[in-house]
């Protein structure tokens, strides 16, 4: 999924980079309200995505300016939303994948020090 997703999308006619910290305003607004998905019902959610996605920010992550969203027309914003759960979508979906090749890669270790971390003794 991660090699079909543009690292830009164009709102309003100004280019977006979804930045790793845009991501995670993006992420933190999302479990907020419980999945990605919920951005395709969820308005209150709809409207805080499209807010994060369309706001301008400085170098420190402040707002500095922000857009109406009202100017963006239907199809606009929907891209706007599909690009932002593609990516939240793979995002998590990649870091479950390295959570578990690593608790795969550490059985043994995990194995042996499960008795420690139940608070048993072995």
């Amino acid at each position: 999924m991660s090699t079909a997703l543009s690292d830009t999308i164009t709102v309003n006619g100004r280019e977006v980079l979804m930045s790793f910290g845009l991501l995670n305003k993006l992420n933190a607004a999302i479990a907020e309200f419980g999945d990605p998905v919920g951005a395709y019902f969820n308005a209150d959610l709809q409207m805080r995505l499209l807010s994060i996605v369309t706001n301008k920010y400085d170098k420190k992550g402040n707002v500095v300016e922000e857009m109406d969203i009202d100017e963006l027309s239907v199809p606009e914003a929907r891209s706007v939303l599909d690009w932002v759960v593609a990516h939240s979508t793979d995002f998590l979906l990649n870091s479950a994948d390295k959570s578990q090749e690593m608790l795969e890669a550490n059985k043994d270790r995990i194995d042996r020090l499960a008795p420690l971390l139940n608070g048993s003794q072995p």
